[in-house]
């Protein structure tokens, strides 16, 4: 027993709920810092003094203090995560580009190509365009597929691409020898930092040329963010049977 504000207050123990019922009924009763109460007996405490008294439960203020702090900041944490998650996921948005002047411009630029034949040495111009593109190299939250344009960072970090070339030659007999069209296939693959400084291309082709339909294998490399690149190219079909190299100038 003890005194507080003038009225005699007894330490009441969970573990003795029956024996102090009155005592709690009465509000003269405060339950012990010490005591060891289960929830149930708390529960019983609380009961008979009319729910006016808190109940401590087991492992004492210390033990209730830590679970409130840590509820607390759990609270602080969960609130802080749900902004930076919306952050991070208005980061990953689309750029929403679409084709445009600079676009149309970038398309204009031709690639120079020498077509090295057995008796025969031919130079050109060959413009490309892409009407479809899967990047498997791009973040998995965002859409793997362009068409007409496509970013660098799309492609030379890993796509598939459905490629149109035309190329005009130099020199020929006929105007059906100076028109290439070709049509294919391409895979590039990131070797440096995720293909920005170097990518490289292996793919399949088939061109015309010539009233002649033929075959090609080719391999490329690529440098900065693949604006530049080399490729080469071998068609062993027997009427257009020889080696193409190409400077590679493009962006989208």
């Amino acid at each position: 027993m003890e005194k507080a504000r003038g009225r005699t207050v007894a330490r009441a123990s969970c573990h003795r709920a029956e024996e102090n019922a009155t005592a709690l009924a009465s509000g003269n009763v405060a339950p012990s810092p010490s005591s060891r109460c289960s929830a149930s007996a708390c529960g019983r405490l609380r009961a008979a003094a009319g729910a006016r008294l808190p109940c401590i439960a087991r492992g004492g203020p210390a033990t209730a203090l830590r679970r409130s702090l840590a509820g607390a900041a759990l609270a602080g944490a969960l609130a802080w995560g749900s902004p930076a998650r919306a952050a991070e996921t208005q980061s990953l948005a689309e750029a929403g580009i679409s084709p445009n002047l600079a676009w149309a411009a970038s398309q204009l630029i031709p690639s120079p190509t020498w077509h090295l034949y057995a008796d025969d040495t031919r130079f050109g111009l060959r413009w490309q365009l892409t009407p479809l593109l899967y990047s498997f190299g791009r973040n998995r939250r965002l859409s793997p597929w362009r068409s007409l344009l496509a970013e660098p960072l799309a492609r030379h970090a890993g796509a598939l691409e459905i490629h149109v070339t035309p190329e005009y030659l130099f020199s020929g007999a006929g105007i059906e020898d100076h028109v290439q069209l070709t049509g294919g296939v391409r895979a590039y693959f990131p070797l440096l930092h995720r293909g920005e400084y170097l990518s490289c291309s292996l793919g399949g082709s088939a061109f015309t040329l010539g009233g002649e339909v033929a075959a090609a294998y080719e391999a490329g490399l690529y440098t900065l963010f693949g604006v530049i690149g080399v490729q080469v190219a071998y068609s062993p079909t027997r009427a257009l049977r020889g080696t193409t190299l190409t400077l590679n100038l493009r962006y989208f």
